[in-house]
């Protein structure tokens, strides 16, 4: 109850009543420290989460860490304040059109009160504090500001460079480096975005973000508009990965598509081979023409709910918008009604069905096997700080195997897999070889009559 003893001495302080204590004045009647009532009607009512607080409404909430830090990894306990928050406190408001909630604490869990909140409730504001600034994650989500009347009306952290700090006076370099020593709390506590332990196995600094510098080596002209995709380079070839679910009735039970494209990356210069010609005027290097490397670009994705008809049309539309070649279904229960149903109705549309046996690999040794693909800077995406789908699959994977869903990841672990094993994605010591070969001298070959 230190907050409540805190408030009631502030009211009550001559600070507070020479400034509004022509509107707010404590009842004498009524002024305990855990509920007090003011000469205007109003009430202060403060309890344990799940206490008296439960059987009344009020205009406005405020939930103060409701989860205790040595529970949190609990997911009996963790659940149990989930079930008091949606089956309680979430309807005690006096008017739902003018009530107001507020949720204040640290991030211990991916599915923590904060994270269920964020995952099934569209009219909650979001803002993350991180101690030190991080660039390519959003400190503000608002869903309900997206509309031009608002958009002008979301906070923005006024931190640009990443490691810049949020309390320096407080919380120095030094002072924070002892919290990193515990990489779990870390994440969640200071930077407020959860990583469950055991997690991380594809690593969200492991993508190569597509930006303006490399859009201009491709030779495309670099669109600054927020969140747009008119920069991504053209590809050759493109593949979409299906994880099907088949029952929407089954809780936490997703069907999730990831779209990927082929396409070359010139090298950089300092990597590049050049060819010597001597001239009169001295040794010329001229690049040798061709010298790039085949990557992947994350085209789009998403996961859903849906049900059999709605996930075949979706599917349909989007292999057809991106003018996919080949559509990967995991050969599962569900996906074999996906394959039959995708070939009998889409037979005729340019792209092909494939059934994928995932044989003897489980998730993780999938995830594993596809590691290099990412420390050899092979995969790409969109900025995902600035487009919603390519951020939630690079968080979703970044959490992987501890995460609340992992359908995002079978979707790409299946897509790279498929991709490695057809020899599609060659890696960095494979391209250098044969790029060596090609750069080889070779001795004029003697000719066949002499002669000749």
């Amino acid at each position: 109850m230190d907050n409540a003893t805190l408030a009631h001495r502030l009211v009550v302080s001559e600070w507070y009543q020479k400034r509004w204590g022509h509107r707010v004045k404590i009842a004498r009647d009524q002024e305990a420290k855990e509920k007090f009532d003011t000469t205007a009607g109003g009430t202060r009512i403060s309890a344990s989460f799940g206490g008296s607080v439960l059987g009344r409404g009020g205009d406005i909430k405020i939930l103060d860490d409701p989860h205790k830090v040595d529970e949190a990894e609990s997911e009996v306990t963790r659940q149990s304040v989930l079930r008091t928050y949606d089956g309680t406190l979430k309807s005690r408001i006096t008017d739902p059109r003018t009530s107001a909630e507020v949720i204040i604490m640290q991030r211990l869990h991916e599915d923590d009160l904060a994270g269920h909140v964020i995952n099934n409730d569209e009219d909650f504001v979001v803002l993350r504090l991180p101690a030190e600034f991080e660039s390519n994650r959003s400190c503000v989500t608002v869903p309900l500001l997206h509309t031009e009347e608002f958009a002008d009306k979301a906070w923005e952290d006024p931190r640009q460079d990443d490691g810049e700090l949020l309390w320096p006076q407080r919380f120095t370099k030094e002072k924070l480096a002892e919290f990193k020593r515990n990489p779990f709390e870390w994440a969640g506590q200071w930077q407020q975005m959860p990583v469950p332990r055991g997690g991380s196995i594809l690593k969200a600094d492991w993508w190569q973000y597509w930006d303006a510098e490399t859009a201009n080596r491709c030779g495309l002209e670099w669109n600054e508009e927020k969140g747009a995709t008119k920069n991504l380079p053209p590809c050759d070839f493109v593949v979409a990965s299906l994880d099907t679910a088949y029952d929407i009735k089954k809780e936490n039970d997703y069907s999730a598509l990831t779209v990927w494209g082929s396409f070359l990356l010139p090298l950089d210069p300092e990597h590049m081979k050049y060819a010597i010609t001597f001239t009169p005027q001295g040794k010329v290097q001229t690049p040798i023409p061709g010298q790039a490397v085949r990557r992947w670009m994350l085209l789009y994705a998403w996961q859903s709910k849906l049900e059999f008809h709605d996930l075949l049309e979706r599917v349909a539309k989007d292999c057809k918008r991106y003018h996919v070649s080949q559509l990967l279904v995991e050969a599962k229960a569900s996906g074999k009604s996906i394959v039959q149903e995708m070939r009998r109705a889409y037979a005729r549309n340019e792209f092909s069905v494939i059934e994928i046996n995932p044989g003897n690999l489980d998730k993780v040794a999938r995830a594993h096997s596809i590691v290099h693909m990412f420390t050899d800077k092979m995969i790409w995406v969109p900025n995902p700080n600035q487009i919603d789908w390519a951020y939630m699959v690079v968080d979703e994977c970044s959490k992987f195997p501890k995460g609340t869903h992992d359908d995002v990841v079978d979707s790409v672990t299946q897509a790279l897999n498929w991709l490695r094993l057809h020899g599609l994605a060659d890696r960095k010591e494979e391209y250098a070889a044969e790029l060596e070969e090609t750069t080889k001298y070779r001795k004029r070959p003697e000719p066949l009559y002499p002669g000749s």
